[in-house]
């Protein structure tokens, strides 16, 4: 194995996720039934805040409110209350990505395998309990915790902190070009794009391993 560690990001590279299932969730527990425009709508602020998130021009707080305010004046509810409920909701609609298991086996036991996600932290062990994952990585990091979100280095820095010191190699793997492969490449780490839906290469991005599916993925590193 040429890598000391091999890093993740969460959602979309290692789950799914299925945000549509977690509203309609989080809406069936107040008794309302989510339209298809309820959750286009929903998407168009939520996608924003995220953007805005990952600029570093809101914080984590600003965006759980601001996702979730509409509803919560709908509900008579804090917007944080329903955030809450809806990662609580999330950890059923995150199944593993096809692939996923398989690669994380073959992997365990020849390098440390870390996930660096700018997710929520509450999220992550459940979902990775009901993947039966809850012994595979050695390090979980999230955006949430750190305080800062991919591409910036801090992320990857604070990281490096608790895996005991930046690695001679190490792998960043994830879907987002940008955060993922731009920001893994930023602090010299060899990056692998999952591009499983065929995307254009965006301008300036230069990743070391380029995949379809995880199983290409394992393939390289066997």
């Amino acid at each position: 194995m040429q890598y000391q560690w091999v890093l993740f990001d969460a959602d979309e590279t290692l789950f799914y996720f299925d945000s549509k299932g977690g509203l309609k969730s989080l809406l069936a527990r107040y008794g309302h039934d989510m339209t298809e425009q309820c959750f286009s709508d929903f998407q168009a602020i939520n996608l924003k805040l995220w953007d805005q998130y990952h600029l570093g021009q809101i914080d984590m707080l600003a965006l759980q409110q601001g996702r979730f305010a509409h509803f919560g004046r709908q509900f008579g509810v804090e917007p944080t209350t329903l955030n809450s409920q809806f990662q609580d909701a999330m950890v059923d609609n995150c199944p593993p990505m096809v692939g996923a298991h398989e690669l994380l086996h073959s992997l365990k036991g020849r390098a440390k395998l870390g996930i660096i996600s700018n997710g929520f932290k509450a999220m992550q062990p459940g979902r990775l309990a009901k993947a039966g994952w809850h012994e595979i990585f050695d390090l979980v990091v999230t955006s949430e915790e750190a305080g800062i979100a991919k591409p910036d280095p801090a992320i990857f820095h604070y990281s490096f902190e608790k895996m005991g010191g930046q690695p001679q190699k190490a792998l960043m793997v994830g879907d987002n070009p940008h955060a993922d492969v731009a920001g893994g490449a930023g602090v010299g780490l060899d990056t692998c794009w999952f591009n499983r839906h065929g995307k254009a290469r965006p301008d300036g991005i230069t990743p070391t391993f380029e995949v379809s599916a995880l199983s290409d993925l394992q393939a390289l590193l066997a």
